[in-house]
């Protein structure tokens, strides 16, 4: 959007198109008979006369209104007005119009802004909007205390400034010289232009660090955990914490059976490996299919070493390949022939342990193939 250009001396001139010498322009309050100043410079620290008036050859010479609207009244050099204009908005600026702008530093010291502004006002308006430029560096909680800049204005009170809309400012978060716009939210000042320190400060000082929100919501450093710790959740905050043991209700991981607790089957919360599992003592220690009538080849085995012919009729020897912790375990073999095999054992921990096979009618005999299992504690 561009602005529409206007000659910036006005001539003024009279019902025949002559020069209106000494023609006076006066100023007002909007629909009010109250005078309002112009200025003769853009920074609205001199004011002209009001009213203003014309030269000889009927020009004005620079006239600068404040950011508010204005009654002009154009009268002649003997007072009869020519025209009347209301209202005519003062000031050139592209932000809305509840922006009060002021184009001075403010004053006030510890904590305390005091603004006056260039436009009336007589009190607070929820939205209205100030710039100004701090004259100090605050230190803690502030305020800011705002002055028409109409003839005779009073303060119209301190209101605390606020950051990120409900939060106090603190230390450092208005710096001398910045620039601050501030907007009253019918309570507060809410600092729209942002702190001058602060701000986003990485909370994250260590490798492997996290960052969570803390019990105000605020963003904190979650150190790295110790070796193993997992991140967990009370559902309340995220911590480190040990790995939780998996149950049937509970998810979390498992420990790995030792072979004790793998003789003694007690426990339920334990992960069993492949080479512990045959540690219960519902699993077989020794498993082994071979084939006696030609040379004791073993077929299919686990937890053997060896079958060998053991010189009699119907005996084998079997070496076993982890021995067992006694002689109590329980032993059942089985030919795979026609015959009724009655299978006799020498019960040794260790060691070449013999099988003798007799036949149902007592005569030690060998069959084709044989299977045995059996179960125990190793």
């Amino acid at each position: 959007m561009s602005d529409l250009f206007v000659l910036p001396r006005a001539e003024v001139q009279d019902s025949s198109g002559g020069v209106e010498a000494g023609a006076k322009l006066e100023f007002f309050i909007t629909s009010t008979s109250t005078n309002l100043d112009t200025y003769s410079d853009d920074a609205l620290t001199t004011a002209n006369a009001n009213p203003v008036i014309a030269d000889s050859a009927g020009r004005f010479g620079a006239i600068f209104l404040r950011d508010e609207d204005y009654k002009v009244v154009l009268s002649d050099s003997d007072d009869v007005q020519i025209w009347s204009a209301d209202p005519v908005r003062g000031g050139v600026d592209n932000l809305a119009d509840d922006t009060i702008r002021s184009s001075l530093a403010t004053t006030g010291s510890a904590n305390a802004f005091a603004l006056t502004v260039n436009r009336t006002i007589t009190a607070y308006a929820n939205g209205d909007v100030f710039i100004a430029k701090a004259n100090f560096t605050i230190t803690g909680a502030a305020t800011l205390n705002v002055t028409g800049g109409q003839s005779g204005a009073s303060a119209l009170g301190a209101k605390t400034i606020k950051k990120r809309h409900d939060q106090d400012v603190a230390s450092g978060d208005i710096e001398n010289g910045q620039w601050c716009v501030w907007k009253y939210d019918g309570t507060n000042m809410q600092l729209l232009s942002g702190v001058a320190t602060g701000g986003y400060v990485d909370p994250i000082t260590t490798r492997g660090d996290l960052i969570r929100g803390d019990a105000s919501g605020n963003v904190e450093r979650l150190a790295v955990g110790t070796a193993d710790e997992v991140l967990t959740s009370d559902g309340t905050d995220a911590a480190w914490g040990a790995v939780p043991t998996a149950t049937d209700t509970v998810v979390g991981g498992a420990e790995t059976a030792t072979q004790d607790e793998q003789e003694t089957g007690g426990a339920v919360d334990k992960m069993v490996t492949p080479g512990r599992q045959q540690f219960h003592p519902s699993a077989a220690k020794v498993w082994v299919k071979w084939e006696q009538t030609g040379a004791n080849s073993i077929l299919a085995s686990y937890n053997m070493t060896s079958v060998t012919d053991g010189g009699a009729a119907g005996d084998t020897d079997h070496l076993f390949a982890t021995d067992f912790s006694g002689t109590e375990y329980a032993l059942m073999a089985v030919a795979e022939d026609n015959r009724s095999v009655w299978p006799t054992i020498t019960m040794i921990a260790g060691g070449v342990t013999t099988l003798s096979r007799t036949s149902d009618n007592a005569t030690a005999t060998d069959s084709n193939h044989n299977m045995m299992v059996i179960f125990g504690d190793q």
